[in-house]
């Protein structure tokens, strides 16, 4: 193997190495499943830290870290239950005639998720803004990195 600048990664390489020469041999087949099964459990690390991100964004008045947790749990449940509506649609429509309805839904979701934390936190429309977009930037970069860690863990145990 050749040098590299980085300690351990030469260390790293070959696991990364026979996992691509086993993905390649079953098509991604292997790699797919194991990524699949462990998204759902990078789903029970991704939550709560997402939560104490929120805590962290509502620290005045002091809230418990459950109900951060649970405005989280219940906002994807909303989130896979409407995922799977457009997936059930698109099973029976043609996929071009629901681009329309999908951004409709899009929107919807948009305003759901803003109008849960208003309601459940109880502050002005503005500051629930900022805080909803901060949010949305800190979700997307939390889901970025499970989605990677996740990746190179399954490929990792191929």
């Amino acid at each position: 193997m050749g040098h590299s600048l980085m300690p351990g990664a030469n260390k790293m390489r070959e696991p990364f190495v026979l996992a691509c020469i086993k993905s390649q041999a079953d098509n991604g087949q292997q790699l797919r499943e194991n990524f699949i099964r462990n998204m759902g459990r990078a789903m029970f690390l991704f939550l709560p830290v997402l939560a104490a991100f929120m805590k962290l964004l509502y620290w005045r008045p002091q809230r418990s870290y459950v109900t951060h947790l649970l405005l989280l749990i219940h906002n994807h449940a909303f989130v896979f239950l409407l995922m799977a509506v457009v997936l059930a649609v698109t099973h029976w429509i043609h996929p071009s005639s629901v681009a329309f309805p999908a951004f409709v839904l899009m929107g919807y979701l948009i305003y759901y998720l803003y109008q849960s934390m208003h309601r459940v936190y109880g502050e002005t429309w503005w500051r629930t803004l900022i805080k909803y977009t901060t949010l949305s930037v800190g979700y997307l970069v939390c889901a970025a990195c499970t989605l990677l860690l996740a990746g190179l863990y399954s490929a990792e145990t191929l």
